[in-house]
């Protein structure tokens, strides 16, 4: 059996995507299963992103202490809770 390394690049696929948040620009490495997960370093939002065969489907959560703003369209959580 050949030894791998912990995160071996020849055995993930990356994309270029932009923040929901904040619209900065990201790489996400996805693993053989298609699921995918980046933090935002603007924004400080985490995104996991699952990749089907003709869609890409992003969940969005916000950092600690943050919630969502209901602006409908939109999805922003720039206001702290408590």
């Amino acid at each position: 059996m050949k030894d791998r390394a912990i995160f071996d690049l020849d055995t993930y696929d990356n994309t270029l995507m932009f923040c929901n948040n904040c619209a900065n620009i990201l790489t996400v490495f996805f693993n053989v299963d298609g699921v995918g997960k980046v933090h935002c370093p603007k924004c400080g939002c985490d995104m996991r992103v699952t990749r089907f065969r003709r869609n890409l489907r992003t969940e969005l959560y916000p950092p600690k202490g943050y919630t969502f703003i209901d602006i409908p369209g939109c999805v922003h959580f720039n206001t702290k809770t408590g």
